[in-house]
C-alpha cells in the first residue's frame, strides 16, 4: 500500500488547485475491474484520502461508481456493491457528505 499511498500524493501534488475531487476506482462491483476484497478496497480508499487530505485538506475523495448491473464484462455482485457502501458509508470512520 505505501507505493499506491506515494503514486496518490505525488498525482494529487502535481495537479493541486486544477482536481479536487478525487474518485478512487470504478466499477469496483464488477470483477472485470476489481480482484480484490471488500477490505481491499476500503484499505485503498483509506490510503487514497490521507494522501490527497494531506496535499490539500480541501480535496474531495470520492468512493469509485458502482455499475450495479452487469455490463457483459465480468461477474457482477450485488452482494459486494453493498458492502462496498456500508464499509464506505458507516465503517471507514472519514467524514462522509451526504448530500
Amino acid at each position: 500500500m505505501n507505493a499506491w499511498y506515494d503514486f496518490v500524493k505525488n498525482i494529487a501534488n502535481r495537479y493541486k488547485g486544477k482536481i479536487t475531487a478525487w474518485e478512487i476506482w470504478n466499477e469496483e462491483d464488477l470483477s472485470y475491474f476489481w480482484k480484490g476484497s471488500v477490505e481491499q478496497y476500503v484499505e485503498l480508499i483509506k490510503y487514497a484520502y490521507t494522501a490527497l487530505k494531506e496535499v490539500d485538506e480541501n480535496n474531495t475523495v470520492v468512493m469509485g461508481g458502482l455499475a450495479l448491473a452487469s455490463a457483459g464484462e465480468g461477474e457482477y455482485n450485488l452482494y459486494l456493491s453493498y458492502l462496498f457502501l456500508y464499509y464506505f458509508l458507516y465503517d471507514l470512520n472519514l467524514p462522509v457528505s451526504l448530500k
